[in-house]
């Protein structure tokens, strides 16, 4: 089976015909499945998600890495058993949330906020970058989540960060 990355860049080799289409989804839904991915200690897994998020750049194959990557995300929430929460923040959501911004990928990071069972990944991005997310949220959001929300989920987490600003409120 190839790899995400050499059936990307045969995608991009072969002009993106509909079988090099077809071999990345392939190579995606079974390395995303795969035993490896679940496996705290493998390299594998890193080289996965990396994979996936060095395709969102690619206008043509964003959409398909960013399917994988959402649902992973719906299936493997902060905390999970394998720790493939915390391996999506640090391989993906987290590079969106770090300078520099780029529209794009924070647009795409954002629309995880829609959905109850991937919001957790926007809130996540930031922690290490509490300060940029009242900006990114008024600039990307687009009313799907709030500064008060992410105070509350970083409340959750005690990690003992002050309020985002004057809208919070202590209680």
């Amino acid at each position: 089976m190839l790899s995400i990355e050499e059936a990307g860049l045969e995608c991009e080799e072969q002009s993106y015909s509909d079988t090099s289409l077809r071999a990345l989804d392939d190579a995606i839904q079974h390395w995303t499945h795969s035993h490896e991915l679940l496996d705290r200690s493998s390299d594998g897994r890193i080289d996965i998600l990396n994979h996936l998020t060095w395709l969102l750049p690619n206008d043509r194959l964003r959409p398909v890495a960013w399917a994988a990557i959402t649902d992973l995300a719906r299936r493997y929430p902060l905390g999970d058993e394998y720790g493939l929460g915390e391996a999506l923040v640090i391989a993906t959501f987290e590079l969106a949330a770090e300078p520099p911004d780029v529209p794009s990928f924070l647009e795409l990071l954002f629309s995880l906020a829609k959905t109850p069972e991937t919001r957790w990944a926007v809130f996540a991005a930031y922690r290490h970058f509490p300060d940029r997310f009242e900006r990114h949220v008024r600039d990307y959001a687009q009313g799907s989540i709030t500064p008060q929300e992410y105070d509350a989920w970083l409340e959750t987490l005690d990690l003992h960060q002050p309020p985002l600003g004057p809208h919070s409120t202590e209680t």
